[in-house]
């Protein structure tokens, strides 16, 4: 759903390590280069659950969660999904969903070798929250995960449009944004950093969602080799604005 380049993406998560032969240690850094998100998204892994994460072989299993709003109510038709987290770049999850009017999900979660497992959870005027799941723990005992029971917080929508002053299609593009975010409050204080890139085919259509108020840039990068960059300042709800070539 971050800083790619590791302890400025102040989420505090603890490196990943795999016990037995071939020990090796998985960074942020190594998180986010693994998950090649939907439509190409690369972001920081935002709202993380604090803890280590085996990664011995995983057996895979059922999960199943609920989502609420900040209010309390289900949230319903939500994306949830599950990524494989390997030394090989994965970019789709390997099962998702979407939650029901009552808020529940459930996924069926396929087997791994070596590897770990990022839940996501959001999108849409959503911010997206992920957190690491295992079906095994360092030993490769089997693990049951309880369900996954998630408030989600309202998130901003990035809505970029480009036009040409000949009228012509802009064409294709990829958008690189990032920013700084404030933490969760008086327990979370610390400014994180946030970058996520995707791409688009036509740059007159660009609409980037799930991000925390921030303030930042974004750089559109179009096939015809014009970059334009211009200021982000994300208040929640939709933001919308205009770049004339």
């Amino acid at each position: 759903m971050p800083d790619p380049q590791g302890p400025s993406d102040g989420t505090g998560q603890p490196p990943l390590a795999a016990p037995g032969r071939g020990r090796r240690t998985f960074t942020i850094v190594m998180l986010v280069a693994l998950i090649g998100l939907p439509f190409a998204v690369s972001m920081q892994l935002q709202n993380r659950a604090h803890g280590p994460v085996a990664v011995p072989d995983q057996p895979g299993g059922v999960l199943e969660g609920r989502l609420t709003t900040p209010t309390g109510e289900p949230a319903e038709n939500v994306e949830v999904m599950v990524f494989v987290l390997t030394q090989v770049p994965a970019r789709e999850p390997a099962v998702q969903t979407r939650s029901a009017t009552d808020g529940t999900w459930t996924l069926d979660v396929p087997p791994a070798k070596d590897a770990a497992y990022l839940l996501r959870m959001g999108g849409g005027p959503w911010q997206w929250a992920s957190r690491s799941i295992a079906f095994a723990d360092a030993d490769g005992a089997p693990l049951v995960p309880d369900p996954i029971e998630h408030q989600l917080i309202e998130g901003c929508t990035l809505v970029l449009q480009i036009t040409r002053k000949d009228g012509k299609p802009t064409g294709p593009a990829k958008v690189f944004a990032e920013g700084a975010f404030e933490g969760g409050g008086f327990f979370d204080p610390f400014q994180r950093k946030l970058s996520r890139e995707q791409s688009f085919d036509d740059a007159g259509e660009i609409r980037m969602d799930g991000f925390p108020p921030m303030e930042g840039k974004a750089r559109v990068v179009l096939d015809s080799g014009i970059t334009v960059t211009v200021p982000l300042l994300l208040v929640l709800g939709e933001n919308v604005l205009s770049y004339q070539l």
